[in-house]
């Protein structure tokens, strides 16, 4: 079983704010730009006994646990604001297989914020 998709996502302005071009000021706060991309990626199992089950996991580093995002469907489209990581898990029949990709986030700057 593999994921495809995409492995780097290249950010572009969310319009969360009246112009995103500039870093806002708020209060005592500075809010910067948000940018996001979105992406599909699709679980390509074969084999097993016929129909398929499907369990889709993120996370946002190696040194954390995975997190369940209940997408249970072949494909998954999320929108990012960061590096993340994807792992779906795949069930036919009494066999499981899985699989993970990484998914690198540039901002439209090309830099961090």
């Amino acid at each position: 079983m593999t994921i495809s998709g995409p492995t780097t996502l290249f950010g572009s302005p969310n319009n969360s704010y009246n112009n995103t071009s500039n870093i806002k000021s708020k209060g005592n706060s500075v809010l910067a730009p948000v940018e996001s991309a979105t992406g599909t990626w699709t679980a390509n199992a074969t084999g097993g006994s016929g129909s398929y089950s499907y369990q889709w996991y993120s996370r946002s580093s190696p040194t954390y646990g995975w997190y369940n995002t209940g997408v249970t469907t072949q494909n998954y489209t999320k929108t990012i604001y960061d590096d993340i990581e994807f792992k779906c898990i795949v069930t036919s029949g009494s066999e499981t297989v899985s699989d993970e990709i990484a998914v690198d986030f540039v901002p439209s700057g090309g830099g961090e914020f």
